[in-house]
């Protein structure tokens, strides 16, 4: 019944309203609640069931517009009791808290309505003690404001947000009546000072809000073209930002903010267009527009950025008369030379630089000492190096500079036609091109450089197509290609290396197809300078080095030097002389046994030639494996075998090999060496009657 009268009480139109009443029913109502509460809290076993926490939630206050009621009377509640006492007491939070479990209201909605109430109040008592000065006469400003939060049960952070959303509010109404005065910017000082707002909190705010208005004036300003830009656009910006009071850093900031999303515009365009003079034209674009508008621009906000291109313009000034002095001096010291013994050689330090660097620098340097547009240096502050990738900036630098290298050309009529180089201006416009772009002295030589070495190559591979090797007279004239287009030696020595390696590879490649590539081939590449390594997998060379093996057990020399196959070949061709003695042992392993067969054979078959090379592979063999050994039961056959390779071999160490092979003894051998000498010994041929005729 009382929250009926409450609810009713607060629905009345009346020109006045005074809530006493509905207060005072809303505190019977939470003495009401109080007492079934401390009731219940006894646990007396004669009290009625149920007695405890009243709560509304549901039945007839279930409905939308009910809620919304009961809020209401929550809120009014807190104002009334605030504006009463002039603070939140703990009678108040206590009321608080106990009307909303009555009412059946949640955590966050009674925060929301209590929140609301405290926020009002805290701006209206906030801006009380500014206006009255009351706030201003404390010493501790922060203490004061501490203080009013706690009275409040504000949070400090949100009364924080209040205080810089006043400031913000302010600073937004000074900048919509069209100037910030020097009275108004004392008031907004003095807001600071007052609600404590930090500088980091203000610069944010400033960006925002001044940032707004003076974009507004960027906009306009930084969309005039390069050749219409002039004296308005500036006395334009000098008023806004006198206007707007602006901090040179944000003035500077906001200003390349908006400066390269107009360069980016043109970039854009250059790299959607296809046919390259047209995009270099395009990018001529980009000097101009950074020359003549974003330069004026910054060095009007910041006259440091004015001081420093001043600086550069007369660097730039002096290089220029360095160089012509330097040119003069060349021309004569050319002119010495010419007369005497007419030769002439560059400097170190321009022969180790591309020769289009050169001239990019040249042509920038003379152009320096002009009047024209071209000739003073722009600003270097607003780049596009944080818009793009490295990559893809070095590209468009390179894109310009294959247009200055290729030339413009000239139709002469009847299908002929005439290639003009680009005149100096084009070349000079390189070291803007890199400014504007972002790019440091070291990405262009990177791009000056990769150019030059591809043309070296070019050429390079023109004069050495179809030569089996290089001669004098080409190194010659790779060496005035070199320095005409600058290119370091360390460079051109690569290069030319490279070219080399790769007829090498392809004439190795020609052998091995063949089956005419040795180790003595290989071996003579080594000695020569060539890298093997590199030029040959790993997996060939050991091929090539198992094949070498073979060919020495069987040639029939029976030769095999163990230090030269085992520790030279194998450090030569980078094997490891582990893995040369593993493939000799696997050549060796049972061949030996085969061959001494294959001997025997041709011995019953009276044919001296293949006995003899059959044994002398058979010693190749035990030369290579010293621990493998033959086993012969007849011992007539190993003695004939020791004379017929006695009689038909060189004397010598290959016969004391047989020897230890066959296992005689001294004395043994000594007898048929005697026999053989003697005359006595004969060996007998294959009769007619055992060859075949047919």
């Amino acid at each position: 019944a009382k929250l009926d009268e409450a609810t009713t009480t607060l629905n009345q139109r009346v020109r006045v309203r005074n809530f006493d009443k509905v207060i005072g029913l809303l505190q019977d109502l939470v003495r009401f609640n109080d007492k079934a509460v401390a009731l219940a809290s006894k646990g007396d076993a004669n009290m009625a069931k149920g007695l405890g926490q009243v709560s509304l939630y549901g039945g007839k206050y279930a409905a939308e517009s009910s809620r919304q009621q009961l809020k209401e009377l929550y809120k009014v509640y807190a104002e009334e009791k605030l504006a009463k006492d002039g603070e939140i007491t703990d009678e108040t939070v206590a009321g608080l808290a106990s009307l909303k479990l009555v009412f059946g209201m949640g955590n966050k909605e009674a925060d929301g309505v209590k929140h609301a109430v405290t926020g009002k109040a805290y701006r209206r008592m906030l801006a009380a003690a500014y206006k009255d000065g009351t706030l201003e006469k404390e010493e501790s400003k922060a203490g004061w404001l501490q203080r009013l939060c706690e009275r409040l049960d504000f949070d400090p952070e949100e009364a924080m947000a209040v205080n810089l959303e006043q400031y913000q509010m302010k600073l937004e109404s000074l900048i919509s009546a069209g100037a910030i005065s020097d009275e108004d910017d004392q008031e907004l000082s003095k807001i600071q000072k007052l609600l404590c707002i930090q500088l980091s909190q203000i610069q944010k705010i400033d960006e925002e809000v001044k940032g707004k208005a003076f974009n507004e004036t960027l906009r306009d300003i930084l969309t005039v073209t390069a050749d219409a830009f002039g004296t308005s656009e500036i006395m334009r910006l000098r008023q806004s930002m006198n206007n707007l009071r602006l901090e040179k850093e944000l003035a500077i900031n906001l200003a390349t903010r908006s400066a390269r999303k107009e360069m980016m515009t043109i970039v854009t365009k250059v790299r959607n267009t296809r046919n390259q003079v047209d995009a270099a034209q395009e990018l001529k674009k980009l000097v101009f527009y950074s020359n003549s508008v974003v330069t004026p621009i910054v060095e009007e906000i910041d006259p440091d950025i004015a001081e420093q291109n001043k600086k550069r313009q007369e660097q730039a000034d002096l290089m220029s008369m360095v160089a012509k002095a330097q040119n003069e001096a060349k021309e004569e010291e050319s002119a010495d030379k010419d007369a005497g013994d007419g030769e002439s050689d560059g400097s170190a330090s321009e022969e180790a630089t591309p020769s289009t660097l050169q001239k990019a620098k040249k042509g920038f340097a003379s152009s320096s000492a002009g009047d024209g547009a071209d000739s003073k240096r722009g600003q270097n502050v607003v780049t596009v190096r944080d818009d793009l990738e490295l990559r893809d900036r070095q590209d468009l630098y390179r894109m310009y500079l294959l247009y200055c290298m290729q030339g413009e050309v000239r139709k002469l009529g009847m299908g002929s036609s005439i290639v003009l180089e680009r005149d100096e201006s084009e070349f000079a416009r390189l070291i803007q091109i890199g400014e504007v772009l972002g790019l440091t002295e070291a990405d262009t030589l990177q791009i000056h450089q990769g150019l030059a070495e591809q043309a070296f190559k070019n050429q390079a591979q023109q004069m050495m197509a179809g030569a089996s090797a290089m001669t004098p007279e080409k190194e010659q004239q790779l060496k005035e290609i070199q320095t005409k287009l600058g290119l370091p030696d360390d460079v051109a020595d690569k290069v030319v290396k490279g070219l080399v390696d790769r007829q090498t590879v392809g004439n190795l490649q020609a052998l091995h197809a063949q089956g005419l590539l040795t180790i003595a081939k290989l071996r003579e590449l080594k000695k020569s300078g060539v890298d093997i390594d590199s030029i040959m997998k790993k997996e060939a060379r050991e091929t090539l080095f198992k094949k070498e093996i073979d060919q020495m057990l069987s040639n029939g020399q029976g030769l095999f030097d163990r230090d030269e196959v085992l520790v030279n070949i194998p450090s030569e061709l980078g094997i490891s002389e582990k893995s040369a003695q593993s493939f000799v042992n696997a050549s060796v392993k049972g061949k030996m046994r085969l061959l001494f067969v294959q001997a025997i054979s041709f011995l019953r078959q009276r044919k001296v030639d293949e006995m003899v090379k059959t044994v002398n592979n058979v010693i190749a063999c035990s030369k290579a494996a010293p621990s493998e050994s033959v086993q012969w039961t007849e011992k007539e056959e190993l003695m004939d075998l020791y004379a017929y390779f006695y009689k038909n071999a060189q004397p010598g160490a290959q016969v004391e090999a047989l020897r230890g092979i066959l296992n005689l003894s001294e004395d043994e051998t000594d007898s048929v060496q005697q026999l053989v000498d003697s005359g006595k010994f004969t060996f007998d041929e294959q009769s007619v009657d055992d060859i075949a005729i047919f």
